[in-house]
C-alpha cells in the first residue's frame, strides 16, 4: 500500500511538471509562427540568414510567408505527434513507470525535434523558471530510459546502480555552464549511452520475450531511420559541394531534405514508441524492415 501511494504521488508530480513544461511552449507558438513566416532561421536552418532565405525563396518563385507557413505546419505536425503519443502514454500506460517516463520525455523533447526554438524572453518569469528546470531534467531521464525500455526494469539488474549517473553529470554540467563544461563530460555520457546499448543487446538476446523483441524493433527501426537521415544530410554536401553553397540547390536541400523531411522523420520516433509500448500492431515491424531492406 505504501509503495502504491508513493507511485501515485510520483505520477501526480510527473504530470504537473509535464504540464508546466508544455504551457510555455504553447504560449510561444504564435511567436514561432511569426518568426517562420518572416523566414527567421531556427535550429533547422541555422546556416542561413534571414536575408539569404528570403532571397532564395523569391528566386525559387516561393512567397516567404507561404514557405514559412509550410515550415511551421511541418514543425507543428511533428510536435503534435510527440504530444499526442505522450497523452496516449499517460491515458493507457500511466499506471507503469515506463509509461510515465515515456510520457514525460515525449512531451518535452518534441520541441527540439520539431526545430522550434522557445523565445524565453517573451515568457513570464515563473514560466521561464519551470521550463529551464524541466528542460534540464529531460535528457538525463532519456538516457536512463534506454536502460529501462521496454518493460520498466533494469536488465541486467546491476545496471540499476547506474540510474543516477546522467543526472549527476548534468548537474555538474549546469554548474560549469555551457562554455566551461569539461570535454570529458560528453565522453562520460557517450560511455553511458554505449552501456545502454549493450544493456539493450543483452536484454534482447537473453531476457526478452518474443513480444518484447518486437517492441524493441519498433523503436530501433525509427531511430535507425533518423540516424540515416542525419548522416545523409551531413555527407551529401561533402560529396556534392553545390548542396553546401547558398545556391538554389543548397536552398532546396536544406529546406526540403534537412528541414521538412527531418521533422517528418522525427515524428516517426514518438509513433514507434507508441506502437511499441501500447503493443499496437507489433508484428507489422517485420514487414516494414523487410520492405526497407
Amino acid at each position: 500500500m505504501k509503495r502504491k501511494g508513493l507511485f501515485l504521488l510520483a505520477k501526480f508530480i510527473i504530470l504537473v511538471v509535464t504540464i508546466l513544461h508544455v504551457i510555455p511552449v504553447v504560449w510561444d507558438l504564435p511567436a514561432s509562427y511569426r518568426q517562420l513566416r518572416m523566414l527567421q532561421p531556427n535550429s533547422g536552418l541555422s546556416g542561413w540568414t534571414q536575408t539569404e532565405l528570403q532571397s532564395a525563396a523569391q528566386s525559387a518563385g516561393l512567397s516567404p510567408r507561404f514557405l514559412g507557413t509550410v515550415l511551421f505546419t511541418a514543425s507543428l505536425t511533428c510536435l503534435l505527434a510527440f504530444w499526442v503519443m505522450a497523452g496516449l502514454m499517460y491515458w493507457f500506460k500511466g499506471n507503469s513507470w515506463i509509461g510515465l517516463l515515456s510520457m514525460y520525455i515525449l512531451s518535452g523533447t518534441g520541441v527540439g525535434f520539431a526545430f522550434l526554438i522557445i523565445d524565453r524572453a517573451v515568457l513570464p518569469g515563473w514560466a521561464t523558471g519551470f521550463y529551464n528546470f524541466t528542460a534540464a531534467s529531460l535528457w538525463p531521464t532519456f538516457f536512463m530510459l534506454i536502460y529501462l525500455f521496454p518493460d520498466g526494469h533494469f536488465v541486467p539488474r546491476w545496471s540499476r546502480f547506474l540510474a543516477p549517473f546522467p543526472f549527476i553529470v548534468f548537474v555538474f554540467a549546469a554548474w560549469y555552464g555551457d562554455e566551461k563544461t569539461p570535454g570529458w563530460f560528453l565522453g562520460l555520457l557517450l560511455l553511458y549511452l554505449l552501456g545502454g546499448l549493450i544493456s539493450q543487446s543483452y536484454r534482447y538476446r537473453r531476457a526478452s520475450s518474443a513480444e518484447q523483441r518486437q517492441q524493441t524493433k519498433w523503436v530501433f527501426y525509427a531511430m535507425a531511420v533518423l540516424v540515416v537521415n542525419v548522416i545523409l544530410g551531413k555527407v551529401a554536401p561533402l560529396l556534392f559541394p553545390a548542396l553546401a553553397a547558398k545556391t538554389g540547390a543548397g536552398f532546396y536541400f536544406d529546406v526540403g531534405y534537412n528541414y521538412l523531411l527531418g521533422v517528418l522523420f522525427s515524428a516517426l520516433l514518438p509513433i514507434s514508441i507508441g506502437f511499441s509500448i501500447l503493443r499496437y500492431r507489433l508484428w507489422d515491424i517485420d514487414v516494414l524492415i523487410r520492405r526497407t531492406l
